[in-house]
């Protein structure tokens, strides 16, 4: 193994290191405000009854939004993730995110906001 080799290697070891680390402190820190075990949340955030009660509650264009994240997430979390090429992780792992970000801005800015304005008018 040559020097550029051996560098490559190191700097690869150290982002896995702190990767993995930054995911088992995330799920410490789930754990820990949940007061449930991630696999038990995990479990429950998929169940289709969760997903279906929601969509019962909200404007059939909420909710085709919200089925198309879910499919979506589905389908990138379905990847045998280590039958995947290098560029196919990278793909899939930056869609994670990217999605991630998407059910973010969805929750919290699109669905709180139909909740508020469903308060004010039932309060009326």
């Amino acid at each position: 193994m040559d020097e550029k080799e051996y560098e490559i290697l190191i700097r690869s070891f150290i982002k896995w290191l702190e990767s993995y680390g930054t995911l088992i402190k995330t799920i410490g820190e789930i754990e820990k405000s949940s007061g449930k075990s991630f696999e038990d949340l995990s479990r429950e955030f998929t169940k289709a009854e969760i997903l279906s009660r929601l969509i019962e509650k909200i404007p059939p264009t909420l909710a085709g939004e919200l089925f198309a994240l879910f499919i979506e997430l589905t389908r990138l979390m379905s990847k045998d993730v280590r039958k995947l090429t290098p560029d196919e992780k990278i793909e899939i792992g930056s869609k994670l995110t990217n999605l991630s970000k998407r059910i973010e801005e969805f929750i919290f800015k699109k669905l709180v906001e139909y909740i508020a304005a469903e308060g004010k008018e039932g309060g009326k």
